[in-house]
């Protein structure tokens, strides 16, 4: 089932902190953020840059691309 585009960076990294079993505070830390700050990045409710949701992926080795393709 498709992921909305605004909540595929907030699915991707709330998957890659539970494949790598890192807690909000401890990518808080890694960020030198606030835990609240990973809540929020988290939160579908909440309204992310985009840019701060690249540093947190990058901080756990992952990286973000948009692919557009041709329609079938």
């Amino acid at each position: 089932m498709p992921v909305p585009l605004w909540l595929a960076p907030k699915l991707a990294l709330y998957l890659a902190m539970g494949d790598q079993g890192i807690s909000n505070s401890e990518l808080a830390r890694r960020l030198g953020l606030h835990e609240r700050v990973i809540r929020r990045m988290l939160d579908p409710e909440h309204a992310t840059k985009a840019g701060k949701i690249q540093a947190a992926l990058a901080a756990l080795g992952k990286q973000m691309t948009v692919e557009v393709r041709d329609a079938p």
